[in-house]
């Protein structure tokens, strides 16, 4: 009486699972192989795909060298930069350090800052915040 009571769900159960497996296993071969690399996928938040298709490496080389020259000055720096500092050190035309001082502002790792005589300073929080941390510590 014990042993009927437990073997009625599990052959209700039993079948559900087999035909579930069976109809996934179906929807695979029907379907055939559909994935598709992460570069062929469609991203709202990064370049479009055809970017990684033609130079998949020209992201590394482009602005990120840039990026990697400013953040490198910034800490020779003290964490301050100017326009001018960026101009001599890449050999970047004016607007052009300009445009990339402008385009790492978040005010999280990059903040803009303008004294009273109208002087632009770049400010990294993080360099800053390291340097006095070891300025502080060699006390």
């Amino acid at each position: 009486m014990m042993f009927g009571m437990f073997t009625s769900p599990v052959v209700f159960i039993f079948p559900l699972v087999i035909f579930f497996l069976v109809a996934r296993v179906a929807a695979r071969f029907i379907r055939g192989a559909t994935r598709r690399p992460y570069h062929d996928l469609s991203d709202e938040f990064g370049p479009p795909p055809e970017v990684y298709r033609k130079d998949p490496r020209g992201l590394i080389r482009g602005n990120n060298s840039d990026e990697a020259k400013i953040f490198k000055l910034a800490l020779r720096l003290k964490g301050r930069l100017t326009v001018s500092d960026v101009v001599i050190e890449t050999g970047l035309n004016l607007q052009q350090a300009e445009d990339l001082l402008e385009g790492l502002v978040d005010s999280i790792h990059v903040r803009m800052e303008v004294d009273d005589q109208g002087l632009v300073t770049y400010e990294f929080p993080e360099i800053i915040r390291r340097l006095e941390g070891d300025a502080s510590g060699a006390l």
